[in-house]
């Protein structure tokens, strides 16, 4: 499987409103550039806690010309943190089995998220015959309210922050947690982002929790 390599957006927050939130000063606490990076962290973050990923999803053909598809699942996320679904956030590819084992792909072209919400795209090339349209994409649990999302991320974004504050002795919560580092992880434990508590933190599990319906650790 290739890795994907994202362009990816300015997230859910400024960090001015970031600033507002956590009272976080940019001279004594951290810069607007440190404080941007975060943002976009906190936007991608906040998508994982609030979506599913699917990978390899076998798209169904909507329509004769063959360049019509549906996704097994609509409300389809944004995945690069641009505030805007688009052919940017699903991964498509046109595929067939040989007689031999390999695989042939064919190009889709330009992908068009037409309905977000109940998962219909378009290609520019057609899907050729005996080919099959795959994905790689994620989805929301439920439908998400953009300005819910953009709260989300202020609250969270604020506790990155305050992870990073220097504290006594020069060293940052984040390097107490190893947040960041390659730090050995058996994958039980909860991630390091979540390993202080903040009041912010709080706010951004509740919201979540309200939004999804469930915990989040």
């Amino acid at each position: 499987m290739s890795i994907i390599t994202r362009s990816l957006g300015s997230g859910y927050a400024t960090a001015a409103e970031v600033r507002a939130v956590s009272g976080l000063s940019s001279t004594t606490d951290i810069s607007d550039a440190d404080l941007n990076a975060l943002i976009v962290s906190a936007t991608l973050q906040f998508t994982r806690d609030v979506s599913v990923r699917k990978q390899g999803a076998q798209l169904a053909v909507l329509d004769t010309a063959r360049t019509v598809f549906q996704l097994p699942a609509g409300l389809v996320a944004d995945v690069n943190a641009d505030g805007d679904v688009d052919g940017d956030d699903v991964t498509l590819r046109f595929l067939k089995r040989e007689d031999d084992g390999t695989i042939a792909t064919s190009d889709p072209g330009e992908i068009t998220v037409q309905d977000a919400f109940y998962g219909v795209i378009t290609t520019e090339n057609a899907l050729p015959e005996e080919y099959t349209a795959v994905a790689d994409y994620s989805h929301y649990l439920r439908p998400l309210e953009y300005e819910d999302a953009k709260r989300a991320v202020r609250y969270l974004a604020s506790h990155l922050a305050y992870l990073r504050v220097k504290g006594p002795g020069k060293l940052t919560r984040a390097d107490l947690s190893g947040i960041g580092r390659s730090d050995a992880d058996d994958g039980g434990r909860e991630s390091a982002i979540y390993k202080h508590r903040s009041r912010w933190l709080d706010m951004y599990r509740h919201l979540v929790a309200a939004i999804v319906s469930r915990p989040v650790f």
